[in-house]
């Protein structure tokens, strides 16, 4: 099965994520497998230390506006990948459980990221996951996405419903 899927910005590259726990870069629109990405560091966990489950299969993708690099994310875990070549290049852990949901903003410059049962769309550093902001909305987030000249915050729910927001504010 696939868990999720995200296209560059010239549509000649797509990630997908896929059930045996890997993500791979696709050549479009020929559908050619270009690399799969490299697996996830192990965990080190200290004695009585818990750690969320996480299914096999990585749960959001996001690529970068430039597409340089990739974020892949596995339950609170999000690697970030070259995609020149799969290689793992950073690693951080979700704010607030498990990642729903990911989205780069066109600058580059920041990740909205939505958590299961979160009511809020936390605004990250790409390159670490240091919190920029948060944007609390009314019911659970589901998804969120930026405009294209990035000024836009879009926000859908479990209520159906899509917020806009300020993304400076």
């Amino acid at each position: 099965g696939v868990g999720a899927i995200a296209a560059t910005r010239d549509a000649r590259r797509m990630l997908v994520s896929a059930e045996d726990g890997g993500a791979s870069e696709w050549i479009l629109p020929e559908v050619k497998l270009a690399l799969g990405f490299a697996a996830p560091p192990p965990e080190s966990i200290a004695p009585g230390e818990s750690v969320e489950p996480h299914g096999e299969m990585p749960d959001a993708i996001a690529i970068r506006p430039d597409g340089r690099e990739a974020l892949v994310a596995r339950g609170t875990r999000v690697l970030r990948h070259s995609m020149e070549n799969g290689r793992v290049l950073g690693e951080w852990r979700s704010p607030s459980g498990s990642v729903r949901s990911l989205a780069w903003a066109p600058d580059g410059r920041t990740v909205a990221l939505v958590a299961r049962g979160d009511a809020v769309v936390h605004l990250l550093r790409p390159e670490d996951g240091t919190a920029l902001r948060a944007v609390e909305v009314d019911r659970e987030a589901w998804a969120a996405g930026f405009s294209p000249d990035g000024r836009t915050l879009a926000v859908g729910s479990s209520a159906g419903g899509t917020t806009l927001f300020d993304a400076d504010s």
